[in-house]
């Protein structure tokens, strides 16, 4: 088992997925709900981001190739991506979202939670949490992935991610009074800052890839 690859994917992965920097988003849609179905909104927003990134894990590369985009390009993009995700998340910058009309409540919890999923998957779920620098992520690393066991590995990675986003999720609200407002930001450029040199040697890597190894790839490897 290759396990820097796995550590590094597990440190970049968390830190793009930003699950406790993303709170504010989730409370701000489903602040008018109920409890309950707030958690099974949770549960299934974490269900089909583990989906997501299944998919990308093991159909990325065929998309790239469908699109004609060779490796070191998507390195070199998904890395300028990353590292200005990364700098708004350490000047603070966030978008503004604007709160989702709530529906009558009907029928049992479950049903009221996937009749307000419409409203809040998009943007909670995408691009919120599966956005471009996280499917980025995901692909990246599925190509280094060289083994079955490997790229299995790696989906255990994005499972525990999952599971931890919907610890987060579920307990929102008090994570956000435990932490406090100034307590989400410290927490954001501190991810914001390790997003920012992974997206850094993302680019080096590409552009060693791309330009014949002129760059020392083993100075700046893991």
């Amino acid at each position: 088992m290759h396990w820097p690859l796995i550590r590094n994917f597990f440190i970049a992965f968390i830190a793009v997925l930003n699950p406790i920097g993303n709170l504010p988003v989730f409370i701000s849609y489903t602040q008018d709900e109920t409890p309950a179905v707030r958690h099974v909104m949770a549960c299934l927003i974490s269900v089909t981001i583990f989906l997501l990134f299944i998919i990308f894990l093991f159909l990325g590369q065929t998309i790239l190739h469908a699109f004609g985009i060779s490796l070191p390009a998507f390195r070199i993009a998904g890395g300028i991506l990353l590292l200005l995700i990364g700098i708004s998340m350490i000047k603070g910058i966030t978008a503004n979202h604007a709160i989702a009309k709530r529906l009558e409540p009907h029928g049992s919890i479950f049903r009221q939670a996937a009749s307000q999923l419409n409203h809040v998957l998009i943007p909670v779920a995408v691009p919120i949490f599966v956005g471009p620098g996280s499917i980025c992520t995901v692909i990246i690393y599925s190509h280094l992935a060289h083994t079955l066991s490997q790229r299995l590995a790696l989906a255990g990675v994005i499972l525990i991610a999952s599971l931890i986003s919907l610890g987060c999720l579920l307990l929102a609200t008090k994570i956000k009074k435990i932490i406090g407002h100034n307590g989400l930001q410290i927490t954001t450029c501190l991810l914001g800052l390790i997003l920012s040199s992974i997206a850094i040697q993302l680019i080096l890597v590409g552009l060693g890839d791309a330009t014949y190894h002129l760059i020392n790839l083993s100075a700046i490897a893991a």
